[in-house]
């Protein structure tokens, strides 16, 4: 079994990023611990969202363009040290943890509610 490093100081994970030849600008994504694990990053497909592995299990997720913090995902019930997104469907993610197993996990994509009325129409149609 593998025995985990001393927990050690929490770091924001940040990327450097060229806007332009003469901008250089830093991009912070907080919200996560990592605690001395080396966990992975990755990207969504489509290019809209960075996710990052933590030490308590969790898969965080921020939105690249801002760097706000959208969802804690508990995957596991020990640390994220890899996830993978699939790359030609962006609503899937594969995570691998200590505690030993990998998940597949799909995004749902919650329908609105019907309409009260549904024999109601618009003057239109």
């Amino acid at each position: 079994m593998l025995t985990p490093p001393p927990p050690q100081t929490f770091y924001p994970l940040v990327l450097s990023y060229v806007r332009t030849r003469a901008h250089t600008g830093k991009k912070r994504f907080a919200g996560h611990t990592t605690a001395g694990y080396a966990c992975g990053i990755g990207f969504s497909p489509d290019g809209k969202y960075i996710s990052s592995g933590t030490a308590d299990g969790t898969v965080v997720f921020w939105d690249w363009k801002n760097g706000r913090l959208l969802k804690r995902l508990h995957a596991h019930k020990e640390v994220v040290i890899q996830h993978v997104w699939l790359p030609h469907e962006s609503s899937k993610m594969i995570t691998a943890s200590w505690d030993g197993t990998c998940k597949l996990w799909v995004r749902r994509v919650v329908p609105p509610p019907p309409s009260p009325h549904p024999s109601f129409r618009t003057a239109e149609g």
